[in-house]
């Protein structure tokens, strides 16, 4: 072995392994610098590591299998459902197709809807209504006039119907509510309940949207509100007898402010709910 320029021979250890038996070592002690030894691994320890790596490379791929297919995973199949963000995008948009196609279907028909001349029955108006001499429009007068108590009157809410019905087709008509915040539109059976207090709602045979004060509703049991503010001056009804639909417009808006989807039986007459002045339109 040479000498070192800088240290004697002496000071060097020869670095021996079964895998690197010719390595020199590089110097254990000097006056200016101190090193440590390089060790390689063994056999065996190289073993171990591969092991060790195989095993970890094993546990990802599982690992990666079962997130990206279901069915090879040890995790129950209910996780993956409840879990897979693709289904429940895939949902919603199935959802929001059918209500694009139900909008899109209901603008047809109302475009194609016979447009129905509503006349207002005062067999049935309340006493405290007052109906024009050409029973198209009506006003809360506050005190009962001297009317018949017949069975097709309503005596507690002061309520009116249209005297048509209508037990198939499409129909569309509007109502000018002006200034009013008082008041309800839509339709009823035939069959409705005159006597007492009614909930308006679909349970009893009623499909309507209300203003009371500042707030708009479907009534719907609970009431559901609606997202218009101020006056609408004009509410339109449409009626698709066949498809079990009623659904209500307002003219700034091209969509339906509401839609009610039912089974209907039986005659639907226009309902009218009054304490402000009701206009049917033209």
């Amino acid at each position: 072995m040479p000498e070192s320029p800088w240290f004697g021979t002496d000071t060097f250890s020869v670095l021996t392994t079964s895998r690197c038996p010719d390595i020199y070592a590089v110097p254990m002690e000097s006056p200016t610098a101190s090193m440590t030894a390089l060790s390689l691994p063994s056999d065996d320890e190289e073993e171990e590591d591969d092991k060790f790596s195989s095993v970890s490379l094993e546990g990802s791929l599982s690992h990666y299998q079962g997130e990206n297919h279901p069915e090879t995973s040890a995790e129950p199949a209910y996780y993956h459902e409840r879990h897979d963000p693709c289904k429940n995008l895939k949902s919603e948009l199935e959802k929001e197709r059918e209500i694009l196609r139900s909008e899109l279907e209901n603008e047809k028909g109302k475009s194609l809807a016979e447009l129905a001349m509503v006349i207002l029955d005062p067999d049935t108006a309340h006493p405290s209504l007052v109906v024009s001499e050409n029973q198209r429009s009506v006003k809360w007068r506050g005190l009962w006039q001297d009317v018949p108590d017949n069975p097709e009157r309503f005596d507690c809410e002061t309520c009116v119907l249209g005297s048509e019905g209508f037990a198939s087709g499409r129909h569309y008509w509007e109502v000018e509510v002006g200034g009013g915040s008082v008041w309800a539109v839509g339709v009823a059976r035939e069959s409705v309940r005159r006597k007492g207090w009614i909930n308006f709602c679909p349970e009893e045979m009623i499909w309507a949207v209300d203003q009371s004060g500042s707030h708009y509703r479907a009534c719907t049991s609970p009431d559901t509100l609606l997202p218009l503010s101020g006056s609408p001056g004009r509410i339109g009804v449409y009626l698709d007898y066949e498809r079990g639909l009623v659904s209500f417009y307002h003219p700034g808006i091209e969509a339906p402010i509401y839609i009610f989807t039912s089974s209907f039986t039986g005659q639907l007459h226009p309902f009218f709910w009054v304490y402000s002045p009701i206009t049917l339109c033209p």
